[in-house]
């Protein structure tokens, strides 16, 4: 195996050729914060308006919630379709398991919400998958068994306590990395299946490590050593506190997931590589099921061939600029007006007087109240507001996203209800081309190495207890496809007026399975998901199941006669069928009995024909001078 400065320089090799790519990207990031933020620009100027839209932070709020939706507003988005009609059983399985581990038990909500605010806002994220496996040694009580010496046989004779390793936590990881604490192969094209390494730069302390159990060598990281400088730290907003002793003290771990040939036999294997400073605490081979990179990205709006996505930023600083600049403008024209100032003429007045008038107590003038000016803010062109909101729209259109009661609207796009309904379809599948995109390039993926995991990880027992029914070995790996069903808000809006439309017009003449189906249907797109289920799998009550049992008693009595009468009839038709072919058998025998009688008298009435004939023609008598000139020539012979 080779030595690990070896490995330490491979890995530092491929981290430092990785810096350009993500240093440009983080220049960008820092930008898009500061469109973000509301930033100044660096071109104002004293004595004038600083003043910077909130428009990009605004659209975010909008948008995120949007985007977020159809991964969290029903527990069934996961689907495993199986591939032949002989695997709905094993796909089944898998889904209620991937279930119960992403929506159920883990914290879904806050996970899309973190996901999709790292796009929105930075363009790209990263999540990061793994396996969590935790025991403890705890009394458990058992049956003390023993051997009957009568039969023979072990039975049990009381309990006893014993210590046991009882597993307390095993099961899927998922974590959402900030774009700038990752490190991707530049070479990739943008794929994480074609990522040759990926690295990860994480912040901790030695003791969470040394809890962890798969980091080695801590005793030799220096105490003294400090954060990167090129890390940014985002647990706190100090960033001066800092722990004094070193069980506490924060550490950056970098984290290599690639290939590289441990063993020396010129093939470079899956690896996995951690290092703090020169001191490498984690080198083995990829322990995951598959040895594949864990991690998947997202973005925002995917760049063909870039690593890096664009977030909204990138659509909307132009227009945020632009509304900063018509705002500075108003607020710079209102400062310059005298508003609530009084003015009057000279000689309006004689001082006690004017006193008294700024006082606002009762007083005399000499003139008239015509001498008296008052100052306010002087009107601005409208055109400056037709500006401020045509800018608005095109900011809110090009993102996909409507702000509720201004900005972009049906009368955007004309004041007809086809508008109406363009705008919304369009912003409806902005917003769920973006959601596909997160769940196809991301969110699936992860769900098939989670698959992959429970595979390898999961005993059958564990299976059963989540999915309540006996496990199902699965018998290869190509059984089901994962898919996600997502539906934005309106989508599922429209799904249930179109479905209740069918039931309020078509449910009393339709057949009641249908009707079954439907009305579950619908309690499903409007969120009764309980009350679908009920419909889906009703509960019997005791006299309807002892009603069913008489029932299916008397149907199966009825259907015992059936046969029964059915097999009198056919041993009936049996018996006449026999009886028939007895007949057959007569009647062939007498048949042919009659024919041989009509054989006989047939050749009794040729013989007797031939004998008249004969008669008729001499013969016989010309047979007996025959006979008699024979006897002579005997004789004459003789003598």
């Amino acid at each position: 195996m080779k030595n690990k400065n070896d490995l330490l320089q491979h890995v530092k090799a491929d981290y430092k050729g990785a810096e350009v790519a993500k240093n440009e990207n983080d220049n960008k990031i820092k930008q898009w914060e500061a469109i973000r933020d509301s930033k100044l620009y660096g071109t104002e100027v004293d004595g004038k308006s600083k003043y910077v839209s909130d428009l990009t932070k605004n659209l975010l709020d909008w948008q995120v919630p949007s985007l977020v939706d159809p991964f969290v507003s029903t527990p069934d988005v996961i689907n495993c379709k199986p591939f032949t009609y002989a695997d709905p059983l094993i796909a089944a399985q898998e889904e209620a398991v991937l279930t119960h581990q992403v929506i159920q038990t883990a914290d879904h909500f806050s996970f899309m919400t973190d996901l999709m605010t790292y796009i929105a806002e930075k363009g790209t994220a990263f999540v990061k998958t793994g396996w969590m496996f935790q025991e403890e040694k705890r009394e458990v009580e058992q049956p003390l068994m023993a051997i009957d010496p009568m039969s023979g046989q072990e039975v049990v004779i009381g309990t006893e306590v014993v210590e046991q390793m009882v597993t307390t936590v095993n099961k899927p990881t998922r974590l959402v990395i900030d774009p700038i604490d990752i490190r991707m192969d530049p070479t990739c094209g943008g794929k994480i299946s074609k990522a040759s390494f990926v690295i990860h730069d994480w912040e901790t302390d030695l003791s969470t490590l040394r809890q962890d159990g798969r980091y080695k060598n801590l005793d030799s990281i220096k105490e003294d050593i400090g954060r990167d400088e090129d890390y940014e730290q985002k647990d706190s907003t100090d960033d001066t506190f800092k722990f004094e002793d070193s069980a506490r003290k924060k550490i950056i771990v970098h984290e290599y997931w690639g290939k590289y040939d441990l063993d020396d036999d010129g093939i470079a294997e899956p690896v996995v590589c951690a290092w703090v400073g020169d001191v490498v605490i984690r080198e083995e081979e990829n322990p995951l099921p598959g040895q594949e990179i864990p991690f998947e990205k997202a973005v925002y709006k995917n760049l063909p061939g870039y690593i890096w996505g664009e977030p909204l930023a990138a659509k909307t600083g132009k227009r945020q600029h632009i509304d900063s600049v018509l705002h500075r403008g108003i607020f710079d024209d209102m400062k310059l007006a005298n508003n609530g100032q009084t003015g009057t003429k000279k000689g309006f007045t004689d001082d006690a007087n004017l006193k008294k008038m700024k006082q606002g107590i009762d007083f005399e003038y000499n003139t008239t109240m015509a001498d008296v000016y008052q100052d306010q803010y002087r009107g601005l062109n409208q055109s400056v507001f037709n500006v401020m909101a045509k800018n608005e729209a095109a900011a809110e259109s090009s993102v996909g996203v409507t702000m509720m009661n201004h900005g972009t609207g049906g009368n955007a796009l004309g004041s007809s209800a086809a508008a109406v309904n363009a705008t919304t379809s369009s912003s409806a599948k902005r917003e769920m081309h973006i959601v596909r995109g997160v769940a196809e390039d991301c969110i699936i993926p992860m769900l098939k190495k989670f698959s992959r995991y429970n595979k390898e990880f999961l005993s059958p027992e564990e299976v059963s207890a989540i999915t309540d029914k006996e496990y199902i070995e699965p018998k290869n790996d190509n059984e089901y496809d994962i898919k996600m069903t997502l539906e934005s808000a309106e989508t599922r809006v429209a799904k249930a007026e179109r479905t209740g439309f069918v039931l309020q017009t078509m449910g009393p003449n339709m057949p009641p399975q249908a009707m079954t189906v439907l009305l579950a249907r619908y309690m499903k797109l409007i969120g009764e998901l309980d009350v679908s289920h009920m419909i889906e799998n009703p509960e019997v009550s005791p006299e309807e199941q002892q009603a069913q049992a008489k029932q299916q008693a008397h149907a199966d009595k009825m259907m015992e006669l059936e046969l029964a009468l059915m097999e009198a009839k056919v041993y009936n038709e049996q018996a006449k069928g026999q009886e028939n072919a007895v007949d057959v058998e007569l009647k062939t025998a007498k048949t042919e009995t009659e024919r041989a009688k009509a054989r006989i008298t047939n050749s009794d009435s040729d013989l007797k024909d031939i004998d008249y004939l004969e008669k008729e023609a001499g013969i016989p008598h010309e047979r007996e001078l025959e006979k008699e000139e024979r006897k002579v020539m005997n004789k004459s012979q003789n003598n």
